[in-house]
């Protein structure tokens, strides 16, 4: 039986000082409830290509996905806070790892680290530190 961690917290980190800011502006909107994602998918019975597409709420997936400061007073660093739904079908992975991806297009040179998972909420994330 799998066991998926209910929280996950994300280092993002931009060289750049103004795409952090840019980042930490567009993606409040990004990440709320009502965010709706498509999904592609090709598929090519009897060899003709056949598209569909499905969309996915991520508050159907997420109880809450947050932006916290750093611990340090960074100005180009923040953390994203996953809190996954305890209900929430398998797909909750690609739709955290395509927001991931979109904030990494969205400042070329942004990095993403895993930073803590688990089913404990961490004390960063009631502290808002």
């Amino acid at each position: 039986m799998r066991h998926d961690p209910l929280f996950l917290i994300w280092s993002v980190n931009s060289p750049l000082p103004e795409d952090a800011r840019k980042l930490q502006q567009w993606l409040p909107g990004e990440i709320t409830p009502d965010v709706t994602l498509l999904d592609e998918v090709h598929a090519f019975p009897d060899g003709r290509e056949t598209r569909s597409f499905s969309s996915y709420r991520l508050g159907d997936y997420f109880a809450s996905i947050r932006m916290l400061p750093m611990t340090s007073e960074s100005s180009t660093s923040f953390r994203l806070l996953f809190h996954r739904r305890p209900d929430a079908g398998r797909f909750w992975k690609d739709l955290m790892a395509r927001l991931l991806q979109r904030i990494r297009n969205e400042a070329a040179r942004t990095t993403t680290t895993l930073e803590y998972q688990g089913d404990e909420e961490p004390e960063v994330a009631a502290t808002g530190q």
